[in-house]
C-alpha cells in the first residue's frame, strides 16, 4: 500500500500560516515526514470532533451507571447462590428473582453496548483523520483502520492502541509540553482487562453445570463490572482530552497573525 504523501520540513503544513521569511514556518511548527508501512494521505481540513465526543462521552457516562446497577444485580445473585449452597431453601426463589432482574437489565446494557460500539470507532476515525491533518506521516496505519482495528481478533487487543499513541502524539501542539498518556495507559490496561475477563465469563457460563459453577459465572460478572466501570470513566477522559488537544485555539501560535487551522 502507498505511504503518505510526504511535506518537505522547511515548507507550510495544511492549514498554518507563515512567519517570518517565506517557507519558514512559526518556530516550533514544523512536522518531520515519517512515512509508515500502510498510512495514508493525510486530511484536507480538520473537522471538529466536539460534537461527537460529547455524544460519546455521555454514552460512556451512562454505561458506567448501568455498569453499577449491573453490579449490585450481580452482587444479590451471589449472595443466593451462597445462601443456597449452605442449604437456605428460600435462596432457590431468590436466585431466580436476580437472575430474571439481570435478564431484563441486560436488554438495556446490550442496546447501549452495540451503540458504543458503533459510535466509539467512528469518532476514533474522526480524531485519526485529524491527527493525519494535524502532523501528515507521523501515523502507522490507513485510516480505515481506524474502524476496522478494533474489530480484528487479536489484533484488536494492541493495534488500536498503536493508533491512540499516534492520535495523541500528532494532536499535540507545536512548542506544548507532550500530556502525559498515564490516562491512556490506564484505559487500555483496563479495555484489555475487560476483554479477557468477558471471554472467560462467556466459556465459564457455557460449561456451567452445577450451583457452584454459576456462583464462580456471577464472581465473574461482578469482576468484569469492577473493571468496566473504571474504564468507562477513563474512556470518558481520553476522549475529552483528544478533542481538546485537537481543537483550533490550542495549534494557534502565539502572536499569529492569521487564523487557526481551518476546522469543519
Amino acid at each position: 500500500a502507498p505511504g503518505a504523501a510526504g511535506y518537505p520540513a522547511s515548507g507550510a503544513q495544511p492549514g498554518y500560516p507563515m512567519a517570518g521569511g517565506a517557507g519558514q514556518p512559526w518556530p516550533g511548527a514544523a512536522h518531520h515526514h515519517f512515512p509508515g508501512p500502510i498510512s495514508s494521505p493525510p486530511a484536507r481540513s480538520l473537522r471538529t470532533s466536539r460534537g461527537l465526543g460529547s455524544a460519546l462521552r455521555w454514552l460512556l457516562g451512562a454505561f458506567a451507571l448501568l455498569s453499577v446497577a449491573h453490579l449490585g444485580l450481580s452482587g444479590t445473585l451471589f449472595s443466593a447462590y451462597d445462601d443456597y449452597l449452605t442449604g437456605s431453601d428460600a435462596a432457590r426463589g431468590a436466585i431466580n428473582d436476580a437472575k430474571n432482574s439481570l435478564e431484563i437489565f441486560e436488554v438495556f446494557t446490550g442496546v447501549l453496548a452495540i451503540v458504543l460500539v458503533v459510535t466509539f470507532p467512528v469518532w476514533f476515525r474522526r480524531v485519526y483523520l485529524n491527527a493525519t491533518f494535524l502532523a501528515p506521516g507521523r501515523q502507522r496505519y490507513d485510516s480505515g483502520m481506524a474502524i476496522g482495528s478494533w474489530f480484528i481478533p487479536v489484533a484488536q487487543l494492541w493495534m488500536p492502541k498503536q493508533m491512540a499513541n499516534d492520535i495523541w502524539t500528532s494532536s499535540t501542539a507545536p512548542g506544548t509540553r507532550p500530556a502525559s498518556r498515564a490516562v491512556l495507559h490506564w484505559w487500555w490496561t483496563l479495555y484489555v482487562a475487560m476483554f479477557v475477563v468477558v471471554a472467560v465469563s462467556t466459556l465459564a457460563e457455557a460449561l456451567a453445570r452445577s450451583p457452584e459453577d454459576n456462583q464462580v459465572v456471577a464472581g465473574l460478572a461482578i469482576f468484569d463490572d469492577l473493571i468496566t466501570i473504571p474504564a468507562s470513566v477513563l474512556a470518558m477522559a481520553v476522549v475529552a482530552r483528544i478533542t481538546k488537544m485537537q481543537q483550533p485555539q490550542q495549534w494557534q501560535p502565539e502572536g499569529a497573525a492569521f487564523g487557526p487551522p481551518v476546522m469543519r
